[in-house]
């Protein structure tokens, strides 16, 4: 049986900037007991504030995965900060080197 993972929704552009590691809290109503990797799905619709500049980021989908470290309350906020840990950058494969491509002989 194939394990299961949570998720949690966000508006853009803030999906993008927790991906990217410039966000490093989300700030909820409600406290979370999860820790590790979650997936983060990134809503329909786009935050207020940037409807105008941010139209093409994706959207109604899962973009990643973030790590879920701790969670707190926030009394200056007055709700839930979630600590979060981006996950590590893609590494690039190494240069292939250059082989010549086998010959076959016909029969």
């Amino acid at each position: 049986m194939p394990s299961s993972r949570a998720a949690f929704s966000v508006h853009q552009p803030y999906a993008e900037q927790i991906l990217r590691g410039t966000k490093k809290y989300e700030y909820r109503t409600i406290p979370t007991r999860i820790r590790g990797r979650v997936y983060i799905y990134a809503t329909l619709k786009i935050s207020r504030q940037f409807r105008q500049k941010r139209a093409n980021l994706p959207r109604g989908q899962i973009l990643g995965t973030v790590e879920v470290i701790a969670c707190e309350w926030s009394p200056r906020d007055e709700c839930y900060r979630w600590k979060l840990c981006p996950p590590p950058p893609k590494r690039t494969p190494p240069p292939q080197k250059k082989t010549p491509t086998p010959r076959v002989k016909p029969n």
